[in-house]
């Protein structure tokens, strides 16, 4: 297969220009990173003329005859000579110590005359930055120019290998000539390079100096500058971008249909209660409610190939996942004959989020999807939760606390205690409690809206009977507040694991039983003890 002629295939995304549909969008001049790598090589340098780093090493290449190459020209396609001015270009574009010996074997093979002119200027340029160029050369052109030179001879192969002459070019002449003269091993290079010698004119070689090309000139820029102003294509027309020109994640252009995304937009963009969308991300269009505090409502990512997810931001509870699945009929992917991607998963999700919120997912595909009017009645849904739930917390921050919010929930789970410590006594014990508390009080009146207790009162507008601190790591808190000196020490002394009765400031009696285990909470007496001490205060009411 070796004799037959390479096939080219054309990418389909790229058009065989090797870069996506996102990269070919930054411009620089209105050039694209495919038009500067198809440029010429001088022309590139015009075109980067103001900008240091990049003139440097495009000025060498023009220097040294490379100036008709284009920059983007693959390796192999170089010719030898070009190959080897590529290298002698990158190691004088390199900073110099002037400590490297640069060994050169026959540089000028198939070289033009003018192309062996600028390949001495590399040569000498090198030599003046103080390096050592040893050149294997029989080129008489380059020979002429030496510092020194070694003429190794007489002949070829094994008639050669001897010194025949050392020196200048100057000095090599004389010897041959007296080698010729007395019959000695003759220095051909020397006999053939006497008229080269005695035609040419002396001048000074022009050097390239690198330094002097990267020195800043007026109207330079500043690499690390370039390009900040430039903007992405998305923040110059992001509706644009992610409804029409929009590419996925994987770089293929995005197959799910942008009708989806602007059939949402355009109802949303109805509302006054709502901040226009934010298109400035590669992947996601987001809408906020009008103050910074409100936060998202909804978010679109649009880096998907085959679906667009879209997420709103409600208040918690409003949406559940089987009725909403339900309702919208969104199918599994597996169930879809017409899209290559899979899954059983619902393409419909429901969560509880931080706070008080509820994050509703939906993945989509057709405009024909959402396009019905269960969509239109779930989406109006959505905008009214959240605008209802953004005006209750402007109205009363402090009533969207967890425990303002979960209330009886709160003081039952294990949310609210110390960080790192270990809560030593069983779930369960405040429920118990609680449920003591309650049958004793009869029907009482239970605020459980507290960060760390819960409070009992016999009635609606009566003082606080009992207090049930729920969130202290070593045990459950029990404080009954009764008339002074109704109760003794003595009366609560077998009761939970440990004791105590204090004065109250308003003047009652404090009786603190603190209870770690089931055990504690459910013995008899304690169910008995409760009644009497709301049989004492209910005396001292009425009295």
């Amino acid at each position: 297969m070796h004799f037959l002629p390479d096939v080219w295939v054309e990418c389909d995304e790229c058009r065989g220009r090797r870069y996506n549909t996102e990269t070919l969008a930054v411009t620089y001049h209105g050039h694209t990173i495919a038009d500067v790598l198809d440029m010429p090589i001088a022309e590139a340098l015009k075109l980067f003329e103001n900008i240091p780093r990049i003139r440097a090493p495009l000025a060498t290449l023009c220097a040294i005859g490379l100036d008709y190459l284009t920059l983007g020209q693959p390796a192999p396609t170089l010719s030898g000579g070009e190959a080897q001015r590529v290298k002698l270009a990158a190691e004088l574009a390199r900073p110099q110590a002037g400590r490297t010996l640069y060994l050169l074997d026959e540089p000028t093979t198939g070289l033009h005359f003018d192309d062996i002119d600028k390949l001495l200027k590399v040569l000498e340029s090198l030599v003046v930055a103080g390096n050592t160029v040893v050149v294997i050369e029989h080129n008489l052109d380059v020979i002429k120019t030496a510092d020194w030179i070694v003429d190794l001879g007489p002949e070829a192969g094994s008639d050669g290998g001897r010194i025949v002459a050392t020196g200048t070019p100057e000095d090599v002449v004389d010897q041959a000539r007296v080698a010729k003269r007395r019959g000695g091993p003759r220095s051909w290079t020397g006999e053939l390079l006497g008229p080269v010698l005695r035609s040419g004119e002396r001048a000074d070689r022009d050097v390239f100096n690198v330094k002097t090309v990267a020195e800043k000139r007026d109207g330079d820029l500043d690499f690390r500058q370039i390009g900040r102003e430039a903007r992405m294509p998305w923040e110059q027309d992001g509706r644009r971008w992610h409804t029409t020109d929009r590419i996925a994640h994987n770089g293929q252009p995005a197959r799910w249909e942008g009708g989806v995304l602007e059939t949402i937009l355009d109802r949303l963009e109805t509302c006054e209660d709502l901040r226009p969308a934010d298109f400035n991300h590669r992947s996601v269009v987001t809408i906020n409610g009008q103050v910074k505090k409100d936060g998202w409502f909804f978010h679109a990512l649009t880096g998907g190939e085959w679906l667009v997810t879209l997420k709103f931001r409600v208040r918690r509870n409003t949406f559940h996942r089987e009725e909403l699945q339900q309702q919208l009929d969104l199918r599994p992917l597996d169930d879809i004959d017409e899209l290559p991607i899979y899954g059983r998963g619902s393409r419909v999700g429901v969560k509880n989020i931080k706070g008080p919120w509820q994050e509703v997912t939906l993945k989509v595909h057709w405009l024909r999807e959402i396009d019905t009017s269960e969509f239109r009645a779930f989406l109006a849904t959505a905008q009214d939760s959240f605008l209802g739930q953004t005006r209750r917390s402007k109205q009363d921050p402090e009533n969207l606390m967890p425990w303002k919010v979960l209330g009886q929930k709160w003081h039952q789970m294990r949310k609210g205690f110390p960080a790192g410590k270990r809560v030593g006594w069983p779930e369960e014990l405040v429920e118990e409690l609680a449920d003591g508390l309650n049958t004793a009080a009869g029907k009482p009146v239970i605020d459980w809206t507290g960060r760390m207790s819960v409070s009992f009162r016999l009635a609606e507008a009566g003082p606080v009977w009992a207090q049930l601190w729920t969130k202290r790591v070593h045990s459950v808190d029990l404080v009954l507040f009764g008339p002074p000196g109704a109760i003794p020490l003595g009366r609560v002394a077998s009761l939970g694991s440990k004791r105590e009765i204090t004065t109250y400031k308003d003047g009652r009696d404090a009786v603190k039983i603190s209870f770690r285990s089931l055990k504690q909470a459910r013995h008899a007496d304690v169910s008995r003890f409760l009644e009497e001490h709301r049989a004492a205060c209910e005396a001292n009411q009425n009295a």
